[in-house]
């Protein structure tokens, strides 16, 4: 069994993935572009799943990812820390996963940390023009379309679902 109740206790048992976090990974520069697109896109699947089954997440954020990695290669990202997550439908909470989550692709496409949880206030606007920035700095074709999508999730009014659907059309 995966999980179950001991007198006492509630266990849970999990994967161990020693590839670090994505927040890590991003840090040490070993998050090539289409690392990230791979990753996000599986971070709003998994989150899609949550919402869909009633669950907000509510901490999303790069150091919350656990990678699993072959090699230079990402095999997935696993979200963790649901030490906040709440059971429930209110859209408020859907949305500030959203949020959390198109902020955690800008930081992890910019390189800007989270210090603290700064991004999560800061205009959207303005996290939009500096993703637009850091792409044409980077020169990476690949990711031209990210401060669209970004700034299409951080407008609000998205379901994960439908935040899933413009990280497939990249």
């Amino acid at each position: 069994k995966d999980a179950g109740p001991v007198p006492y206790y509630v266990c849970f048992l999990q994967e161990f993935v020693d590839g670090g976090t994505l927040e890590g990974l991003a840090q040490d520069g070993k998050l090539t572009p289409a690392m990230l697109v791979q990753a996000m896109q599986d971070l709003a699947s998994t989150l899609a799943s949550l919402h869909a089954r009633g669950i907000v997440h509510k901490d999303m954020k790069p150091e919350n990812v656990l990678v699993k990695m072959r090699g230079n290669q990402l095999v997935a990202p696993k979200l963790c820390d649901f030490g906040r997550a709440e059971i429930g439908d209110n859209p408020e909470d859907r949305a500030d996963d959203v949020r959390r989550f198109g902020v955690t692709l800008f930081s992890l496409a910019t390189g800007e940390g989270w210090t603290a949880n700064r991004l999560i206030h800061e205009e959207h606007s303005a996290l939009v023009a500096r993703l637009s920035e850091a792409v044409a700095a980077s020169g990476d074709s690949s990711l031209q379309a990210l401060p669209r999508v970004l700034g299409k999730i951080l407008d609000g009014g998205l379901e994960m679902k439908e935040v899933l659907e413009l990280l497939q059309g990249l």
